[in-house]
């Protein structure tokens, strides 16, 4: 079994893509109600919840992909938040530091210059 994805276009997980793409063509004929290739056709009701059976892994998925992207996010602007925060706390500190050496360092004489 291949491991999970979780992009929207990996839904069928374990299956090969053609069987995939033949039993999602069948639902797709089934909701619509016309017969499947192998001759039985089914009631709507019975199809519409063989859709919502089938689709419901990939719904799961999907909204699993979204929550990651969301928390994801989020992580991103709390860091930048943080990088933030430390720069200004930083370049505050340096300023500080700056007048206060200003303050008191030893005043220069005009005539100490030359």
């Amino acid at each position: 079994m291949r491991p999970l994805s979780l992009h929207p276009a990996d839904y069928a997980t374990d299956r090969p893509p053609e069987l995939c793409k033949l039993s999602i063509e069948r639902l797709m004929n089934e909701s619509i109600g016309m017969p499947p290739r192998n001759g039985f056709s089914l009631s709507l009701a019975s199809a519409r919840a063989r859709l919502t059976r089938e689709k419901l892994p990939g719904l799961v998925l999907h909204y699993a992909y979204i929550e990651n992207q969301q928390q994801q996010q989020q992580q991103q602007q709390q860091q930048q938040q943080q990088q933030q925060a430390a720069t200004a706390l930083y370049t505050r500190l340096r300023l500080r530091a700056e007048r206060r050496r200003r303050r008191h360092a030893p005043r220069r004489r005009p005539d100490a210059l030359h």
